[in-house]
């Protein structure tokens, strides 16, 4: 359960278009963990994620981000904190959104693992 920046898709293995988390992962990526208590956070957040991200997220499931899809996925955490949010969820989002905008920069992608 964890949240991750891919800072470069070199040489990287595949899982359809997810991108594998290398053994040897310093340099390559960045993570964030997720707690079984964060994960609650999302369960009520799922469904509009997906249609606004056109992502198939789902609890016990991973999807990745490209850095298309990453932008949409800021413009929804931007609509999101227009409603009330837990500080430890604003926590998670804002660093969500922090990967977002690197992937973008690098034009990498993020992968979210429930």
């Amino acid at each position: 359960m964890a949240i991750q920046l891919f800072l470069n898709l070199n040489g990287l293995k595949y899982y359809g278009n997810i991108p594998e988390k290398p053994e040897n992962s310093s340099g390559m990526i960045e993570e964030y963990a997720l707690s079984s208590d964060d994960i609650k956070l999302f369960i009520k957040d799922i469904d509009s994620l997906d249609v606004a991200c056109n992502a198939l997220l789902d609890l016990g499931d991973v999807d990745y981000f490209n850095a298309e899809k990453c932008r949409k996925l800021i413009e929804w955490i931007r609509e999101r904190f227009e409603q009330p949010v837990s500080a430890r969820y604003r926590e998670i989002l804002e660093t969500l959104m922090g990967y977002c905008e690197r992937a973008i920069e690098l034009n990498t992608g993020v992968v979210i693992e429930l």
